[in-house]
């Protein structure tokens, strides 16, 4: 099948060219044949590459990634969190993306900052160093000492960034739709992946977005003495400039060179119980915990630094997820099927009984398993593989959280090996359920049903009187849409004619006798003719409804 003609915009012709080039190159020309591409761009050429050639799909698609540049390099690292879409050998490619890449002039990015403060950086601050700390796909880090002495950061958005990642989420919005228009993957919605992307990707080229997010974590961990959130400088901070103070630690991989200063146990347990609280608590997390991404301080603290991709959770995901961990814990396959239809993860055409087979065969392997054996990564990527076998359709921030969870774990377990992060959420889960069934909490859950309750309650004359008056108008219009509703329509079409045609055979039998009994003319063997006539007619009808109930019979 191939998809109609696709006529990309004028501005974004030559990208598009690229995109599809680079895609043949690493021997995705399908896609270009699907949607008749050469009517546009002509033939797309293919070089003979060996090495190409003997790459598996995931790390063609990783190299095709890299190639076409920033925007779908971190498509690819937003993908590397679907294991509930994508097959683990894919997933495993997509993690190695890094948006590390060849740094700009510093006066390109001054340019940039002229642009935002009308000032040069040198206007603004006592000293700069000139080479970055970092050069990322969207921005560089340079340090700086303010006029005040205060030792900063300042985040810099590269020049034209933003005008290229919008053109390839224009190009990636119309293969989108194309996708979901011409390709019947259940459970997918391709257009579904694409908002996610795009709206994660504009938040992060808004530096804006970043500060408010770091100072709601400055807010959460305020009471937390081992953890340190930095503190944003507002007056050097716009949509392409983010200035924060500087940390002074170490990175997680250098604690081995400073080991009898630091409690390796400690700073594991406080960074997951900081990521914990976060979730179940806040329900805002910082979704990028890698090891670069935490700084140790003395005293055994952590700090987070790099706020640009955050997650957001509701209470009522958050009860699904304790729901399905406490099902897994007493071997509860039940609550964790209604928790998914809860959810509405599981389609009206899944196969049930499957999904029962298949949970139960999980929660065995891990039911027996002590907490300290248990590992979240490979628990979090049996049960996302097992949603994708069976086309259950989670909330991306379930899967988001999951790869949060996965990264956590990846990077605790650098610094302490023998730690068990089931058993420190088993420990906060308790406190948080202990917490969470406090009169207090109690009386407060209470208050906010009871306003909600009666928020309702006092909506509904008005909600009556809409309705009363749609009625009135005949506004209402009812539509069931069931393929068995149209089976009982033909069934009882098919009924309502039988009934039909033998009140007419009875009705010319009657007739028929009564016109036999009299003696009117002509006559055929002593007989009225018009009453044998009658016999005959509904003898023939009769004969033709008997043949038309068995062959609807053997249809059925």
């Amino acid at each position: 099948m191939k998809f109609k003609y696709y006529k990309p915009k004028y501005n974004n012709l030559k990208r598009t060219s690229e995109i599809l080039q680079i895609l043949g190159k690493y021997g995705f020309t399908f896609f270009a044949e699907k949607i008749n591409i050469e009517e546009v761009f002509g033939k797309i050429k293919i070089p003979a590459n060996s090495n190409i050639m003997n790459m598996s799909t995931g790390e063609r698609i990783r190299c095709a990634f890299e190639e076409l540049g920033t925007t779908f390099i971190k498509l690819g690292q937003i993908l590397s969190t679907r294991s509930d879409l994508l097959d683990s050998d894919i997933l495993t490619e997509l993690k190695k993306l890094q948006d590390d890449v060849n740094p700009n002039s510093y006066e390109d990015l001054n340019t940039v900052f002229f642009s935002q403060f009308n000032k040069n950086i040198e206007d603004k601050v006592k000293y700069i160093n000139k080479k970055p700390l970092a050069a990322a796909s969207i921005g560089q880090v340079y340090f700086a000492v303010l006029e005040t002495g205060d030792k900063v950061i300042i985040k810099i958005q590269r020049p034209n960034i933003e005008n290229t990642i919008r053109m390839d989420l224009d190009i990636l919005r119309s293969i989108a739709r194309l996708l979901d228009e011409y390709l019947n993957y259940s459970g997918i919605s391709f257009i579904q992946i694409y908002e996610e992307f795009s709206n994660q990707i504009l938040r992060e080229l808004d530096y804006n977005f970043e500060a408010r997010n770091c100072d709601k974590f400055r807010e959460i961990h305020k009471n937390d003495y081992k953890i340190y959130i930095p503190e944003i400088n507002w007056e050097l901070t716009s949509q392409k400039v983010l200035t924060m103070e500087w940390i002074d630690g170490i990175k997680i991989n250098e604690i081995e060179n400073n080991d009898k200063y630091y409690n390796k146990i400690e700073i594991s347990q406080v960074w997951i119980k900081a990521i914990m609280k976060q979730v179940f608590i806040h329900g805002f997390f910082h979704a990028d915990p890698h090891p670069g991404n935490i700084l140790i301080l003395k005293n055994n603290k952590i700090a987070l630094i790099d706020f640009g991709m955050v997650g957001f959770i509701d209470k009522n995901t958050i009860e699904f997820i304790s729901e399905i961990f406490i099902a897994l814990t007493i071997n509860d396959t039940q609550s964790i099927v209604d928790a998914l239809f809860e959810m509405d993860a599981i389609s009206m055409d899944a196969d049930v009984q499957k999904i029962y087979h298949d949970l139960n065969i999980f929660i065995h392997y891990y039911y027996s398993l002590s907490l300290s054996k248990i590992n979240i990564t490979e628990l979090l990527t049996e049960f996302l593989r097992f949603c994708r076998e069976n086309n259950l359709k989670l909330p991306s921030q379930v899967s988001l959280l999951s790869k949060t969870l996965i990264t956590l774990e990846g990077g605790v377990r650098e610094i302490n090996p023998s730690i068990s992060i089931s058993e420190i959420l088993t420990d906060f889960a308790k406190d948080f359920y202990k917490d969470k069934l406090s009169l207090k909490n109690i009386a407060l859950e209470s208050k906010y049903s009871i306003k909600g309750f009666l928020s309702d309650f006092k909506s509904l004359p008005r909600q009556l009187r809409i309705l009363l008056k749609s009625i009135e108008k005949n506004n209402i219009k009812i539509a069931i849409d069931d393929s068995s509703f149209v089976k009982i329509d033909k069934t009882l079409n098919h009924v309502t004619n039988i009934i039909s045609i033998s009140l007419i055979i009875a009705g010319l039998i009657v007739g028929s006798s009564l016109v036999i009994t009299t003696k009117v003319e002509p006559t055929l063997w002593g007989y009225p003719v018009l009453g044998i006539i009658g016999y005959l007619a509904s003898a023939i009808m009769g004969l033709v409804l008997i043949i038309s109930i068995v062959i609807a019979q053997r249809k059925r």
